[in-house]
């Protein structure tokens, strides 16, 4: 059976708290769990607000999402990777203060923007990853070329790099603030889906839900073990204040029979 881990990127230090809030209140109502990937130098201006937030609730894992949400590797589009040893403060620096704050060290993390390959073919920065303690990374999330909506890839581990005990787990389809329209883009990859592509930026909550929809429908016809769709909070929340698009998604979701996991429970059931 598929499950739907439910994941927001938290990158934005004056709508992550707004953005936040109404996100949590809509995984309470539907009993949901939800993983916020935190950029760690917003958590250092937002932490104690956003601890209120979160509360001590067992629905909420909060995880990495590097420290200033620079570039892991290359990028096609948004230019050369750091160097490698500056990963020791955007991926170990980061788990260590989010650690701190929330009372809980990463174990995951997901990289700023993400890459058609994920880390493959980076055993040096593979090494520092592992060492800095990160148990699972999610770092492909684009399509051919760096484009975006990214295909389905099925959860993998970097053993053929060397690290067998880190595990990647791909987003699939749209980062939600592209299908909006908020920024340029390069053009998407062609149709390898019918549904890939939508007539143009969705500009409510219910077109937002409708375009995603698919998505989700295809991971239950195909069997996949999980589908994990990129959102991030200040998107879903300039769109919509009251976060419409992801109330219709987690009842959707419910109602064709998903059970919804963090992604720090779908490590521990892909692990084994």
């Amino acid at each position: 059976m598929t499950v739907y881990a439910a994941s927001y990127d938290l990158e934005n230090v004056d709508l992550c708290i707004p953005g936040a809030a109404k996100l949590v209140e809509i995984h309470r109502k539907h009993e949901m769990p939800a993983t916020f990937f935190c950029v760690a130098s917003v958590v250092e201006k937002r932490g104690e607000e956003l601890k209120a937030i979160f509360g001590d609730d067992p629905l909420i894992d909060v995880q990495s999402h590097t420290y200033y949400h620079r570039m892991l590797r290359d990028h096609l589009v948004h230019g050369p990777g750091i160097p490698v040893e500056e990963l020791w403060v955007e991926v170990g620096k980061a788990a260590d203060y989010i650690g701190e704050v929330f009372g809980t060290r990463p174990i995951g993390m997901r990289s700023g923007c993400g890459f058609e390959h994920g880390m493959k073919g980076e055993p040096e920065r593979l090494k520092v990853i592992a060492a800095c303690g990160m148990e699972y990374i999610s770092t492909q999330l684009r399509g051919p070329y760096e484009t975006i909506p990214s295909p389905f890839v099925d959860a993998y581990t970097y053993e053929a790099d060397g690290f067998p005990e880190v595990w990647e787990f791909p987003t699939a389809g749209w980062h939600d603030n592209v299908l909006k329209g908020y920024g340029a883009h390069p053009t998407m990859f062609p149709g390898i889906y019918p549904f890939a592509l939508p007539a143009g930026p969705v500009t409510n909550a219910r077109e937002d839900f409708e375009a995603a929809k698919p998505w989700v429908d295809y991971a239950m016809e195909q069997g996949k073990a999980y589908v994990g769709l990129c959102y991030h909070p200040w998107s879903l929340y300039t769109l919509d204040p009251e976060c419409g698009t992801i109330d219709l998604m987690l009842a959707y979701a419910k109602s064709i029979g998903m059970e919804g996991v963090s992604y720090t429970e779908l490590y521990r059931r892909t692990k084994g």
